[in-house]
C-alpha cells in the first residue's frame, strides 16, 4: 500500500482502458506517495482531460509544471484543459511552450493553430505559424492553411 509504482500502473491501466473515473484514485495515491513524480501528475491530468474534468486537470498539470517547468506533455495537456474552459489566450501560451520544447508535437501545433484562428481570430499570427509548419509538418500546414482560408 505504500509503494508508488503499483498505484501509478493501476491508474495508467484504467486510463488506457478508458475507465477514467476508476483511474483517479490510484493516480492520486501515487502522487500522495511521491509528490515529485511528474509522470503521475501528467497521467492524472490527461485522465481528467479525457473525463471532461478540465479544472481538475488544470490544477494537477500546474503542479507538474512547478516540478519540471519545461515538460512538453504537461504544457500540451494544460493548454487543452484551458482551451476547453474558454481560456484560449492562456492555452495558446502553453501550446507554444509545448512546441518550443518538442517541435515534433503535431497535436500541440494543431491546437495552437486552431486556437489562433477560431478562438482568437488572429490570422496574422496564424499565417506566421503556417510558415513555420510548412517545413516541419507539411500536412498540418495544409490543414491550418485551409482553416485560415475558411476564416479569412
Amino acid at each position: 500500500p505504500r509503494y508508488t509504482l503499483p498505484h501509478f500502473e493501476l491508474g495508467r491501466m484504467y486510463y488506457a482502458w478508458g475507465h477514467y473515473h476508476k483511474a483517479i484514485e490510484p493516480l492520486k495515491k501515487a502522487i500522495e506517495l511521491n509528490p515529485e513524480a511528474v509522470a503521475s501528475h501528467i497521467n492524472l491530468g490527461m485522465n481528467y482531460n479525457h473525463a471532461g474534468m478540465y479544472r481538475d486537470a488544470e490544477e494537477v498539470l500546474r503542479e507538474a509544471l512547478k516540478i519540471v517547468p519545461d515538460q512538453t506533455q504537461a504544457h500540451y495537456d494544460l493548454g487543452f484543459a484551458l482551451m476547453q474552459q474558454g481560456r484560449s489566450k492562456e492555452a495558446i501560451k502553453h501550446f507554444r511552450e509545448a512546441v518550443k520544447s518538442n517541435p515534433h508535437n503535431v497535436k500541440a501545433y494543431h491546437f495552437l493553430g486552431y486556437s489562433l484562428v477560431v478562438h482568437e481570430h488572429d490570422l496574422v499570427t496564424a499565417r506566421k505559424l503556417l510558415k513555420e509548419l510548412e517545413l516541419l509538418h507539411p500536412q498540418q500546414a495544409k490543414e491550418l492553411a485551409h482553416l485560415i482560408s475558411l476564416n479569412d
